[in-house]
């Protein structure tokens, strides 16, 4: 089956957002492929996209599945320009930069998870216009067996235009593709199907506890010190894997929303 790729258009795309709810497309679109045991994932919206970083499995996943769905992309270059600020990593806790190789080890790891068949990971947000990585989106393991951890970063022009929200609606359209399929999630060799979705917040960071609450994630407790990888105290919350579907409704234009899981052999 062919590929979606996301067309870039020479005209400014509008808000895609009526009344708080989503209005784009969402087509979400996983390659899997059983031996070697690995998967690529893509999430196209109106205006973004979220897929897998590639790092140094570049070459290999172009041989596994195909230079049509396997671009190359300066993920480290656009990567340095959003992690590597004071301004940057606020939001994540951070009161330094990162350095250049910090922000290397990310990607890899990133990269690493779904080359070796793991879903849950980071994703980058990618503007459809010019190809640019504009931000980070994660849907990782959590601090329990079948808890999956989502955290959100965009980059500081692309701020205040919508493209968060945007970012957290396809997100949550990646999280019921998830949950349908009991893709597993959890520490090292403690994994379990996908039941629960979570964030974390510092409490003095409104805007994101503002946007966490605002797409149904509820309170569910203060993060304890080897939890927390910042000073200022943080709090986790979080929603059942079985509400994302109920969630959707609120969020998105569900008759837009597409998605396909392609077993490659």
């Amino acid at each position: 089956m062919q590929a979606t790729i996301p067309v870039s258009s020479t005209k400014e795309t509008a808000i895609p957002f009526k009344e708080g709810k989503y209005t784009g497309k969402i087509e979400v679109s996983i390659l899997k492929k059983t031996d070697p045991s690995a998967a690529y994932i893509r999430a196209v919206g109106e205006r973004i996209s979220l897929e897998c970083f590639q790092g140094q499995y570049l070459g290999s996943l172009k041989k596994l599945f195909g230079s049509e769905w396997i671009t190359d992309r300066q993920e480290l270059r656009d990567l340095t320009s959003i992690f590597g600020s004071k301004m940057g990593m606020k939001g994540y806790g951070e009161s330094l930069s990162e350095e250049k190789k910090k922000i290397e080890q990310r990607i890899e790891r990133d990269a690493s998870r779904p080359y070796r068949g793991d879903m849950f990971t980071g994703f980058a947000v990618i503007d459809n216009e010019n190809g640019k990585i504009i931000g980070r989106v994660s849907l990782g393991s959590g601090y329990e067996p079948g808890e999956s951890q989502s955290g959100l970063i965009i980059e500081e022009s692309y701020r205040g235009k919508g493209y968060g929200k945007e970012a957290v609606c396809i997100a949550a359209a990646l999280a019921f593709v998830f949950y349908q399929n009991q893709f597993q999630v959890g520490p090292k060799k403690k994994k379990a199907p996908v039941n629960r979705f979570t964030a974390s917040a510092l409490n003095s960071n409104k805007i994101s506890v503002s946007l966490i609450t605002k797409v149904g994630l509820k309170y569910m407790r203060s993060l304890n010190p080897k939890e927390n990888y910042s000073d200022e105290p943080r709090s986790l919350y979080g929603v059942e894997a079985s509400e994302v579907d109920g969630l959707l409704e609120k969020l998105i234009d569900r008759d837009k929303f597409s998605w396909e899981v392609l077993d490659m052999g």
